[in-house]
């Protein structure tokens, strides 16, 4: 009998006729089916949430982040998105900075790489349109004469760091820097700058003349002026030239003028003396580079 008594469930005074399974207390949840549903629907752990705006880890963010335990360097996608956008946001900032900094030294920039990559005498560095004293033509013209001093160099160098200038602006638009890109502002706007110089030359009718002389390198020397875009021919006609030389500043100006190129020439005579020390068919050509803008006065070198 007290073996069949262990056995038998224990029943509580005044329960009397009623099983376990029937009592308030069967119907709760056991500590061991909690244990169950929390590993079934785990709470997410801290390295599964974006360390930014704390939202849940989605896609492959989430493997790599429980594969590492750690959500370090790992971002939601909407966080993602926010700080391309902060950090194309920021990069333009900084690079309109740096594009304004550059912009502020722009004219001495061009002065300096005028001189050292174009041709034009260091005396001249500073020369500009603005600082011209004297009265300009509405269109840039293709020949200035005058007397010695009265600043045909001055205003002719004027005329090619507007070109330069020009042609920076020019390149700046299309082929400005993406913010972003990993493309660096300052050497974008470097390398703009020397391609607008690339097509711009100042060189003396003497110093060409000079060049010419070895016939090695003739060819050469010719086709290089032939092929610029914007060439500035200085002191045309100031000494009595050779028949030779004739030929020579012949062949460029003829060429430049059948193949459209944009030339300014300074010269101390007129057209009409040009034409007599020359010959007709180099001047009738000088004409066609633009209107002729004849400078008076005395020498300001001489403080006159």
């Amino acid at each position: 009998m007290e073996e069949i008594k262990q056995v038998l469930p224990r029943v509580m005074p005044g329960e009397e006729g009623k099983t376990p399974t029937n009592s308030a207390e069967s119907r709760q949840p056991s500590s061991t089916a909690e244990i169950d549903l929390k590993a079934e629907y785990p709470p997410l752990a801290e390295y599964e949430r974006c360390p930014r705006c704390r939202r849940p880890l989605t896609e492959w963010t989430l493997a790599l982040a429980r594969k590492a335990q750690s959500n370090r360097g790992l971002l939601c996608n909407q966080c993602q998105r926010d700080v391309q956008a902060e950090r194309i946001q920021h990069q333009r900032i900084e690079d309109e900075k740096t594009a304004a900094g550059f912009l502020d030294t722009l004219e001495t920039r061009i002065g300096v790489l005028m001189v050292a990559e174009c041709g034009v005498p260091r005396r001249n560095v500073e020369n500009t349109l603005d600082n011209f004293i004297g009265d300009l033509l509405e269109d840039r013209p293709g020949l200035i004469s005058g007397p010695t001093g009265t600043g045909k160099t001055h205003l002719a160098v004027g005329y090619l760091r507007q070109r330069v200038r020009e042609n920076f602006f020019k390149l700046r638009g299309p082929m400005a820097a993406i913010p972003g890109s990993g493309i660096d502002e300052l050497d974008e706007l470097e390398r703009m700058l020397f391609m607008a110089l690339a097509g711009v030359r100042f060189v003396s009718a003497q110093d060409f003349v000079w060049k010419m002389r070895r016939p090695e390198r003739a060819d050469q020397v010719m086709n290089e002026y032939l092929r610029i875009e914007f060439l500035v021919l200085d002191d045309f006609g100031a000494e009595r030239p050779t028949e030779w030389a004739i030929e020579c500043l012949g062949k460029l100006i003829y060429t430049r003028h059948a193949d459209v190129r944009d030339t300014l020439i300074t010269s101390n005579l007129t057209l009409a003396d040009l034409a007599a020390a020359l010959n007709e068919r180099i001047a009738s050509r000088i004409v066609e580079f633009g209107p002729t803008l004849d400078l008076k006065g005395q020498d300001h070198r001489l403080g006159a």
